[in-house]
């Protein structure tokens, strides 16, 4: 009998997670992978579609596994362009969600520095999926991408503002605000994680969603560590 005061090590409980969800997410999407390369013209966008889901679910589960372990997410960097890495995540919304309107993306040089893609790629694709889950009829939604000397300025963006129970304001820790985001739930810990993997890479999201103006959620990075510029 387990006594009542037990309690599961973090990390151990973090191990089974992934042992009894993860090696069977990384078998399947290998396995759909296959298939898709083998599979007709005809069904080609369904197993893709199935592949991206996948891959989503495996990222969500590393990046949940991470936090239980140690309250933070862990990055291993690389040097990377976010413009190829955005439209790779796009094109997969697009299929998933499929919205009345493209996503736009804007971003008109590219954007290199030192990142974990696979984070990257997974805030991006969540914060598109909350203003997605909420898509208007003809609403405009996209991603641009400013690099400047020292950062980079990642802004998910929507011209509508996202439904909540609680008013928004301009807000600077959207962990917080993701509590009380539609009750919290999918949405809210979505943009818990994806808070989780801009501070990991010492920078920060911001929040505004103004009524008439529509909603951004602003991520600011650095672009480099202390790898070699070249």
């Amino acid at each position: 009998m387990i006594p009542t005061n037990f309690v599961v090590p973090s990390e151990a409980f973090g191990e089974a997670m992934y042992s009894a969800l993860g090696e069977p997410l990384a078998r399947a999407r290998a396995g759909s992978r296959v298939l898709a390369d083998q599979v007709g013209k005809t069904h080609a966008p369904a197993m893709r579609s199935l592949v991206d889901a996948l891959e989503h679910s495996e990222r969500a589960l590393r990046d949940l596994v991470e936090f239980v372990r140690s309250g933070e997410m862990q990055v291993v960097r690389r040097r990377a362009d976010l413009k190829p890495l955005c439209e790779r995540v796009i094109d997969s919304a697009e299929r998933r969600y499929e919205p009345t309107r493209a996503v736009e993306l804007e971003a008109h040089a590219p954007v290199v520095g030192d990142w974990d893609t696979d984070a990257i790629a997974g805030l991006v694709a969540r914060l598109l999926g909350v203003l997605l889950d909420d898509v208007r009829d003809g609403g405009a939604v996209g991603v641009r991408l400013r690099a400047l000397d020292e950062t980079v300025r990642l802004d998910v963006w929507s011209d509508w503002t996202v439904s909540a129970h609680v008013p928004w304001a301009s807000a600077p820790e959207p962990v917080r605000l993701a509590a009380g985001l539609v009750g919290g739930g999918a949405r809210g810990l979505a943009l818990h994680l994806a808070s989780l993997a801009a501070r990991a890479h010492g920078g920060r999201m911001d929040v505004t969603n103004v009524e008439r103006e529509g909603t951004i959620f602003r991520v600011t990075l650095p672009r480099y560590t202390t790898l070699d510029r070249r």
